[in-house]
């Protein structure tokens, strides 16, 4: 009886090795198929039924990275796959499908056999908010390009640019700001189509033409850090386009003179 036990346990042992190098040999062999883009509806058939014997059909897409992305938009692009071959989706076709959402900035796929796809997506980060010429809000890049429609502009988190063609100078004045994290910058409204004013606690700041970054060091440097902050609200605008010179205009129309020393 135990040597007919044995027998069994061998014979069962070997079928499972037969079956895992038949799957394996069936992985390369539409592998180099798919790759080739030679698969008959024949060899089709014949891949979707002998994965679904062997269960390598999709059964989940795991998606990473969602933050203002809903999976349900993801989703509804592919959800034609589920149950297909594992062997016969295409990964390029994948992202082209859901590439064109304007949040996505980057994105990797892989599958992980025997039936599931991760999708991991890196989105885009906002910076700012651009109010257009039609008045209406738009979430703006680190390069100064629109993201997706903002229908409610009371959002703390980025301040607002403004102005007919702030949208063209916008990645130069973002690029410039890097430098300087700790300004409270509120709105950026580009002027007569060659400067910007920026708003920094609630000081209206007119910044040069040129030259912006040395600007707004002489603004950190010599002048904010003069003011105690409670003598914020005293300030109407700071103006700092003569390199000369600073002028600061107060509340009460009078102006403070600061002279650049040679």
């Amino acid at each position: 009886m135990s040597r007919i036990n044995n027998r069994e346990k061998v014979s069962l042992l070997k079928y499972k090795i037969s079956i895992f190098f038949i799957s394996l040999i069936l992985i390369v062999f539409i592998t180099l198929y798919i790759k080739r883009n030679e698969i008959s509806s024949f060899n089709y058939k014949i891949i979707q039924s002998t994965s679904e014997k062997y269960g390598f059909i999709l059964k989940e897409i795991n998606i990473l990275g969602l933050k203002r992305i809903t999976e349900k938009s993801i989703i509804s692009n592919i959800n034609y796959l589920y149950d297909r071959s594992i062997f016969l989706i295409s990964l390029d076709k994948i992202e082209k499908n859901i590439s064109n959402n304007q949040w996505i900035k980057d994105m990797t796929l892989k599958i992980e056999y025997p039936s599931t796809i991760m999708i991991n997506i890196e989105e885009k980060k906002p910076i700012a908010i651009l109010l257009d010429n039609n008045q209406k809000y738009y979430f703006l890049d680190n390069f100064g390009n629109k993201i997706d429609q903002l229908y409610d502009e009371k959002n703390k988190n980025y301040f607002i640019v403004k102005g007919k063609l702030a949208i063209d100078h916008t990645s130069n004045l973002f690029n410039i700001l890097e430098h300087f994290p700790k300004l409270n910058v509120t709105s950026a409204e580009y002027i007569g189509e060659r400067r910007w004013n920026l708003e920094i606690n609630n000081i209206i700041v007119k910044l040069p033409e040129d030259e912006i970054k040395s600007a707004l060091e002489v603004l950190i440097n010599d002048i904010l850090g003069n003011f105690e902050e409670n003598d914020y609200a005293l300030i109407e605008f700071i103006d700092l386009r003569i390199s000369e010179k600073t002028i600061i205009r107060l509340k009460n129309k009078e102006n403070i003179e600061i002279f650049k020393e040679n």
